[in-house]
């Protein structure tokens, strides 16, 4: 390596050292270690829990679709929700420059954004309500992985297109704009939604976490920034494969309601995540090369994680109704009939706070797509639950799965040869663990009880624990 090579390479290296906040002894055990680091997702969750309060399925659903999935994903929630602040966690989850920030979509920011679009590996947009009919047609070319040429640059007195590659991206749409800023289908056929926690203990859990800062902000608590710096590392150089062979693929397409055609194309998206999450896991997941495509073998702890960080969104995308939507249809169902009004301070009980106008938004939705059933009785809107919502019963039965993905192992002709080895890797009763995403406790596969897809307490995932012991634990090969 010449000279001025070796500079060059001193200078990014510095600025990738002062961008991970390590000191230099601690960056030249970075590069000796980082290889051999072998993360779980509730390291992640670590990274996550620095900058968002809560949102525990929420951000984890964020992380495995958009960063892991590299699926495009949109963000919607109340005004002030915390949809940022969810976005940003997930791209901080990365190495210096893989995530580029746009706030705006005007032709001029496009432009200046170029070169950092081109080397970044992820896009954040703020707000969806903020940008122009262009960066909506960029999006939509960008969700087919289509890259955009753009044709209206000025350069030098001239106009000269120039070429936008495709990108995975995440934008937000705060709820209130709902009815005025529409995200067209054509858009939200390409992309994932999750959706924010407006409830009011949400709103207690951030304010508190906002008085601790300003209290005593010498022990905020945070994350090791070496562990950090090698879990960023290990998600911003995870390998792409030609193939994933997902064994139980056959089963799972019985995991999503069928009644809407939007189920074909969040099927795929949900098999994705399964590929997604086996790519974080690949140091420890079976490779082959078959028929000369590198291939990567998804497990059944991969389908057990994805159904159980994702699977609510997954229901929710396909039933095309969100958690706060499954809380009206329950209120609604608990109390027989209601109007608007009623259904508004109902589901003040339940934490839900939403102006009346984007309450109509939602139940105009819910009659639409025949969830409920609306008359008319005197000035006001009457609505019940119709009996057409209560038909779906979706439940894993993860014993069954495992027999069904032994069975495609030993089967499949170009499986064969590795099937003995995956099935004692991966499918023996003493191997059907895994650890949950956020508190790091052992979870028995076989065993889990998912419940019902109308259930709409409290999240599984926002059962945390103060004391996680997990944090910033490394483990090397």
């Amino acid at each position: 390596m010449d000279e001025i090579e070796l500079a060059k390479r001193e200078i990014e290296e510095k600025r990738q050292r002062e961008a991970l906040k390590l000191t230099e002894e601690e960056f030249e055990k970075f590069k000796q270690v980082r290889e051999d680091y072998k993360p779980s997702l509730p390291d992640v969750n670590i990274i996550l829990d620095d900058s968002v309060v809560g949102e525990y399925e929420t951000r984890m659903s964020l992380f495995t679709t958009f960063i892991l999935s590299e699926i495009c994903t949109y963000v919607s929630g109340p005004s002030a929700g915390g949809k940022s602040q969810v976005m940003d966690a997930c791209i901080d989850c990365l190495m210096p420059e893989d995530g580029v920030l746009i706030e705006g979509g005007s032709d001029k920011v496009i432009f200046e954004k170029k070169n950092e679009i081109e080397k970044a590996k992820y896009v954040e947009i703020r707000e969806l309500n903020k940008i122009n009919p262009m960066m909506v047609e960029i999006l939509k070319s960008w969700g087919e992985g289509k890259e955009y040429t753009y044709e209206r640059t000025k350069i030098q007195g001239g106009y000269s297109p120039f070429t936008l590659p495709a990108k995975p991206f995440v934008f937000s749409r705060a709820d209130e704009s709902a009815s005025d800023v529409v995200v067209i289908d054509e858009l939200r056929s390409r992309i994932v939604e999750v959706t924010v926690d407006g409830s009011q203990e949400q709103t207690e859990s951030v304010m508190e976490r906002q008085a601790e800062n300003y209290e005593n902000p010498f022990d905020i608590k945070q994350t090791d920034e070496f562990a950090k710096a090698c879990l960023k590392y290990h998600i911003s150089n995870m390998p792409s494969f030609d193939q994933y062979v997902n064994p139980a693929a056959g089963v799972l397409k019985s995991y999503i309601p069928t009644v809407f055609t939007t189920a074909r194309r969040d099927f795929p998206k949900y098999l994705d995540n399964c590929n997604g999450i086996a790519r974080f896991y690949h140091k420890d997941r079976m490779t082959a090369n078959i028929n000369g495509q590198e291939t990567l073998f998804v497990t059944p702890e991969d389908v057990f994680l994805n159904h159980y960080i994702f699977g609510n969104n997954l229901i929710q995308s396909a039933l095309r109704c969100s958690h706060n939507e499954k809380v009206m249809i329950q209120v609604i169902q608990d109390y027989g009939t209601v109007n608007k009004s009623q259904l508004q301070q109902a589901l003040r009980k339940h934490s839900i706070n939403v102006t009346l106008k984007v309450l109509n938004d939602h139940l105009k939705k819910l009659t639409d797509l025949g969830y409920l059933n609306v008359e008319k009785e005197g000035r006001n809107n009457i609505y019940n639950v119709s009996s057409f919502y209560n038909e779906f019963i979706i439940k894993p039965d993860f014993e069954y799965m495992v027999d069904y993905m032994k069975n495609i192992m030993r089967t499949v002709e170009h499986y064969k040869p590795y099937a003995e080895e995956y099935i004692e890797r991966y499918c023996e009763p003493d191997k059907l663990f895994t650890r949950d995403p956020i508190t790091g406790e052992q979870i028995d596969i076989l065993n889990y009880d998912f419940g019902k897809p109308h259930d709409v307490g409290t999240s599984r995932l926002a059962d945390v624990q103060e004391n996680q012991t997990f944090v910033g634990q490394m483990t090397l090969v």
